[in-house]
């Protein structure tokens, strides 16, 4: 996994550095709500023990770094972290994604920005039931940003997203801009 993490981090410093103009670079932090992976194992297959049912937990954060390549066009890097069972921890899933992203900027003024986008990438993987490792691996992920919208500040945002996948239906972050 480290030499994954590792590869993605250097394929994006390439992008960066072939960039004949540099443009703006922005970090963000922020989560999700009802990931892709939550929805199909927790709410369509009811992932319950005979003590607990739909007490699930669920943690979904994201991480990354945007950079501006023009008028219209984002470029970045997110990571996705998502853990989601029971309460009880007899079942868990956990899926770390790094993905490339991209977004379209349609409407950009001093206080709000428009987007939408989509981002494409790996994630590793594991389901554990009662403490065993059950299921692990690598996989293709996917997250797509239908609509995005920025409140705008001095060098902040407040960002909030709608999409599908492993970020989640519901995003919000925090994004400071250099």
């Amino acid at each position: 996994m480290k030499k994954i993490a590792c590869l993605f981090f250097f394929l994006q410093s390439l992008v960066l550095a072939a960039q004949s103009k540099p443009g703006k670079i922005s970090f963000f932090v922020g989560g999700g709500y009802l990931s892709a992976g939550y929805l199909k194992e927790a709410v369509f297959k009811n992932i319950h023990t005979n003590k607990e049912s739909h007490k699930h937990i669920c943690i979904l954060l994201n991480t990354g770094f945007r950079y501006h390549v023009s008028g219209s066009i984002n470029a970045g890097l997110n990571i996705s972290y998502d853990h989601f069972g029971l309460e009880d921890r007899s079942t868990e899933h956990n899926v770390l994604s790094f993905m490339l992203r991209g977004e379209k900027i349609w409407h950009n003024t001093k206080r709000l920005l428009l987007y939408s986008g989509a981002a494409a990438g790996i994630s590793s993987f594991n389901k554990k039931e009662s403490g065993q490792i059950v299921h692990n691996g690598i996989r293709s992920c996917y997250q797509i940003y239908l609509l995005g919208t920025g409140i705008k500040g001095e060098n902040a945002m407040l960002d909030f997203s709608l999409g599908y996948g492993v970020t989640g239906l519901l995003n919000f972050q925090i994004q400071y801009t250099f």
